[in-house]
């Protein structure tokens, strides 16, 4: 059964859901604002990444060709490429002077949200284009990606000063802190650790009887 239209319109009712109805609140509560970001990033990014078999036969030939090659030979150089912009989106939207302009500017705040989430969705879909011999760098990648939401939200948890001018509650940027530290980091490493029980569960099936426990 072909779940990927089930999978995006799932993740495009998250992203409706996170940026238009929450978009009030978070314009007053750093929580609510990293609430949505975390929506985005580790909610609808796999769904829509999960649906993109629906998108991909309507693409430009030449994209649909860049599009293979991410489930072929180019994988890797992809998931360097797709981990490296992912990262920087993230850590560079949350860097004050940026974070700042795109509460103040409706624009601003729209490409932030759009490129936030169209480096995720990239990112997870490479993930999940990983197959069973290259399990291991999708692994990795994913506990890095770990650890950039760790220390991010580790700096605004622990900083003995406000990072925005927007939200001048340090309790408020505490627990938008705790939700990036915490909640979008273990998301992360419960994909990490499903790949790597889906690896075992696929090896098993295909050499039944070869992973023998040592007494």
């Amino acid at each position: 059964m072909n779940r990927a239209p089930r999978w995006l319109a799932a993740g495009l009712v998250v992203t409706a859901g996170a940026i238009v109805g929450l978009e009030r609140v978070s314009e007053t509560s750093f929580t609510w604002h990293m609430i949505q970001h975390t929506l985005l990033i580790v909610v609808a990014a796999p769904l829509l990444a999960l649906g993109a078999p629906v998108v991909l036969p309507r693409l430009p030939r030449r994209w649909q060709h860049a599009a293979a090659s991410i489930a072929g030979h180019g994988w890797g150089p992809w998931m360097v490429v797709a981990l490296g912009l992912q990262g920087a989106a993230m850590v560079l939207w949350h860097l004050p002077p940026a974070f700042q302009a795109a509460v103040q500017s409706d624009p601003l705040h729209g490409l932030e949200h759009m490129t936030m989430l169209a480096t995720a969705v990239f990112f997870w879909w490479v993930v999940f284009e990983a197959g069973a011999d290259r399990v291991a760098m999708a692994i990795v990648a994913l506990f890095f990606t770990t650890g950039v939401c760790s220390a991010l939200g580790a700096g605004l948890t622990l900083s003995s000063h406000t990072w925005y001018p927007a939200y001048r509650s340090m309790s408020d940027q505490a627990m938008g802190g705790v939700i990036m530290w915490a909640v979008v980091g273990t998301a992360y490493l419960i994909a990490a650790v499903v790949l790597f029980f889906g690896w075992l569960a696929d090896l098993e099936r295909s050499s039944p009887g070869e992973l023998v426990t040592s007494a």
